[in-house]
């Protein structure tokens, strides 16, 4: 599970890239720690909760953050 603690070992500056199933990540600390601006950016192929159809909101924290690309399981 990569959470603030796992976050906080890694470079300041980093960018995380997420094609993890499930849970692998906390999508808040992950919020968070770009919010702060320790992380520089981050790429979500992967939500708890999928959109239902194309076009549907990706409901997750880290939707509309700058520096932020999320796709509903069809990135990678």
């Amino acid at each position: 599970m990569i959470n603030a603690q796992t976050i906080r070992q890694t470079k300041p500056g980093a960018i995380l890239l997420n094609y993890a199933p499930g849970n692998a990540v906390d999508l808040n600390a992950l919020a968070e720690a770009l919010s702060s601006g320790y992380l520089s950016g981050a790429a979500n192929d992967v939500f708890q909760e999928e959109p239902d159809k194309n076009g549907d909101d990706v409901i997750a924290p880290l939707h509309g953050m700058p520096k932020v690309s999320v796709t509903p399981q069809m990135g990678g």
